[in-house]
């Protein structure tokens, strides 16, 4: 940060204002979710119960509410801190610690989000069912899941960017780079949001202004160096701590924190057997048409006016299976496998009664399923498909095209 004694008006509220915004986002108040569902139901009026739990989403109504609160109390402190501090020439050593303390921030969620897409922890390779979902009944967001999860280097660039950028800005002297970075990634990742209907519009706005924030204290050198065609001089730092011990132990915790934080955000080895494209495949991993499916002792065909009727039976994840209907509609089941046995466990899901099936390994491709199911005898032979009947997944990169292969 610059050294002028004397800042004008302007800047000061400009910057009083920016540092209880910021503040408020980086540190939430205590109670903060009691705070806004409070105002959100007496000030606000808004009648329908609004939900303080995890949803995964970050677009919620009580988001929305604590944003509005934010830019409130924002605007009250820096009010009120203008009053109370009208005198002072400048704020050029508390700037320097909250220029530190968002510049860390910024780098900690980079890291996090830059890792999970590095490792293919956020978009892993296409999940099973998603292969034989139609086209057209997948959501905004979903398209996008796909979209990244097809291209394991694409997925990896999106990542790198992040993470360089992220630690650009763990230092003065890479900054203003690590936030053109940040910039550059997350302007795309706040259009995908905005324009995909990914509920994190929000907070990937809230990280675009504080990188803009940060690329805006060399505004003066960029525009005269970009626009103006004028000499910039280099930008001299001042240390921390005139002290020269105090300033070694902060520069030893620097480090410290740099290597605890990138040493948090990258995933462990039992992360990646979880999730990730190395994860573990469940026992019968793999998608299987239905054959045959024989209830109470009746065949059905397999015709789409039958509602009963199984058509795919998706197994990729440990646990559980999903079942599609000849209509389409898709059912979720709790399900084991005892190998040894050769016994299935299938339920229903957040039910606790469990019901024990037998199975047999026709050939390689086949298997016979049999037992019963809510009062229902089951008898269903299955083929598994070959994975690689797929287009996204038979398509390889290829340097000449003398067609589009676009399906």
């Amino acid at each position: 940060m610059d050294t002028i004694d004397h800042w004008s008006q302007v800047k000061k509220i400009t910057f009083r204002f920016l540092a209880a915004l910021l503040t408020l986002i980086v540190f939430p108040l205590p109670y903060w979710n009691s705070i806004a569902v409070w105002f959100g139901k007496n000030a606000l009026q808004i009648s329908y119960k609004i939900n303080i739990q995890p949803t995964g989403s970050g677009d919620t109504t009580l988001g929305y509410i604590q944003l509005l609160l934010t830019f409130i109390f924002a605007v009250t402190i820096s009010i009120i801190w203008s009053v109370l501090d009208r005198k002072r020439a400048n704020y050029n050593t508390l700037s320097r610690w909250f220029i530190a303390i968002c510049r860390y921030y910024l780098a900690m969620i980079m890291l996090s989000y830059g890792f999970s897409k590095v490792f293919r922890m956020q978009f892993s390779s296409l999940s099973l069912s998603r292969l034989i979902q139609p086209f057209g009944d997948a959501s905004p967001m979903g398209l996008v899941w796909t979209f990244m999860g097809y291209s394991k280097s694409y997925t990896i660039f999106a990542g790198l960017g992040e993470v360089i950028g992220g630690l650009l800005l763990f230092f003065r002297r890479t900054t203003t780079l690590g936030a053109c970075v940040v910039i550059g990634v997350m302007s795309n990742v706040v259009m995908l949001n905005f324009s995909y209907d990914i509920p994190v519009k929000i907070y990937s706005t809230q990280l675009l202004v504080m990188a803009t924030v940060l690329v805006t204290l060399d505004l003066r050198r960029f525009l005269n160096y970009f626009v103006f065609n004028k000499p910039v001089v280099p930008r001299e730092f001042v240390v921390y701590f005139q002290n020269i011990y105090v300033e070694r132990a902060r520069m030893i915790c620097k480090y410290v924190i740099i290597a605890y934080l990138i040493f948090m955000h990258m995933p462990n080895s039992q992360t990646l057997q979880k999730r990730g494209d190395n994860r573990i495949k469940p026992l019968l991993y793999g998608i299987y048409d239905v054959i045959t499916f024989t209830k109470n002792d009746v065949e059905h065909p397999p015709l789409t006016t039958d509602t009963t009727r199984w058509q795919n039976v998706v197994v990729d994840y440990p646990g559980y299976i999903s079942v599609r209907f000849m209509n389409g509609k898709i059912a979720y089941y709790k399900f084991m496998v005892d190998e040894k046995n050769k016994k299935l466990s299938i339920a229903k899901m957040r039910t606790k009664q469990e019901f024990s099936w037998e199975y047999d390994k026709i050939s390689e491709q086949e298997v016979a399923w049999k037992g019963e199911l809510e009062g229902y005898s089951f008898s269903i032979k299955l083929k598994k498909r070959d994975l690689k009947s797929f287009n996204l997944l038979n398509r390889d990169f290829n340097w000449i095209n003398e067609y589009p292969f676009n399906r």
